[in-house]
Formats: structure tokens, C-alpha cells, sequence
């Protein structure tokens, strides 16, 4: 689960980042904007990809190495049983065993038996099959047209991408306009 979100964030990420990268580098290059509006765009470009990267890649990353927050094993049956329905009972079962065995200490041997027995019918589940990588890997064609459109820009007309960076990067600096 954890690593299908840390995926789907670098993806984001990325698409989102060099989008506006590329936007702010061009308007910049025709605009020849001020000190104040240069400054702007690039603490804009700076929150924004620190804001996506916390968003969805850090939070995903602690979750990964169980730090802070997870999410319950309710949840977990929850995604389980989108992807396997012919054994959504057992794990349903099965975590209310558990929670039964918590509540109640005497009974505690009898429900441990039948807990094993429970996790030894659904053992054979192939949770690697639970994890949709390819869903994750659609946002790579959001990633794709600002990319390919950075590198057509940086090997046909590689000023537009320079220059407006160079401006966005250097924002206190007063520049002559062309």
C-alpha cells in the first residue's frame, strides 16, 4: 500500500514540478519580469514542490517505515477485499477473532486456535498481486509532455529554458531586458 502511494508521489511530484518549472521558466523568458514578481515565482516554485514532496511522497515514505501515522488492519482487510472478495469472510473473521481475543483473556487459547486456523486457509494469498503497481505507473503520462517538452525547448531552442531559469534562480538581480 505504502509503496503504491511513495510510487504514485514521485509521479505527482515530478509531473507537478516540472510543469510549473517549465511554466515559470517561459514566462519569464518573454516577460522579463521585476525583482518582485521574479521573487514571487520562485519561492511559488520552491513551496510547491516542498508542499507535493510532503504531500505525497514523505507521508507515504513514514507510513513505508512505520513512523507516525498507519493505517489499521481494518483498512488493510478493507483494500485486501477489493482485490480478493472470494476471501473477504475469512479475513473479516479473522480480525474479529483477534479483537475478541484481546477483549476477552480466558478465551484466549480457543481463539488463538481458531485464528490459526483462520490465517492458515487464506496463507496461500498472493499480496503482491494486492499491490496495483500499474495504477500507480498511469501518472507517468503526466510526467511525459512537460519532459519531452524541456527537452525539444533545451535542443532546438535551449535559450528559453536557460535564460528564464537563470532569471527565476538569480531574482534579486536586476536584468537589462533584450
Amino acid at each position: 500500500y505504502y509503496l503504491n502511494q511513495i510510487i504514485r508521489g514521485i509521479m505527482l511530484t515530478l509531473a507537478i514540478g516540472l510543469s510549473y518549472f517549465l511554466i515559470v521558466s517561459l514566462l519569464e523568458f518573454f516577460g522579463n519580469f521585476n525583482i518582485a514578481v521574479r521573487t514571487f515565482m520562485f519561492y511559488s516554485l520552491l513551496i510547491l514542490v516542498f508542499g507535493i514532496s510532503i504531500w505525497f511522497f514523505v507521508r507515504p515514505l513514514f507510513g513505508f517505515l512505520r513512523i507516525g501515522k498507519l493505517i489499521s488492519y481494518k483498512d488493510a482487510a478493507r483494500i485486501l477485499r477489493n482485490h480478493f472478495p472470494e476471501r473477504q469472510d475469512k479475513l473479516e473473521n479473522t480480525l474479529e477473532l483477534a479483537e475478541m481475543s484481546q477483549e476477552n483473556p480466558q478465551a484466549s487459547v480457543l481463539i488463538q486456535a481458531a485464528i490459526l486456523q483462520k490465517t492458515e486457509s487464506i496463507k496461500p494469498l498472493p499480496f503482491l498481486s494486492a499491490l496495483p503497481l500499474k495504477s500507480s505507473l498511469k501518472y507517468a503520462k503526466y510526467i511525459a509532455p512537460p519532459l519531452i517538452i524541456i527537452v525539444l525547448l533545451l535542443s532546438f531552442w535551449p535559450s528559453t529554458i536557460s535564460e528564464g531559469t537563470e532569471r527565476i534562480v538569480k531574482h534579486r538581480q536586476d536584468f537589462v531586458p533584450p
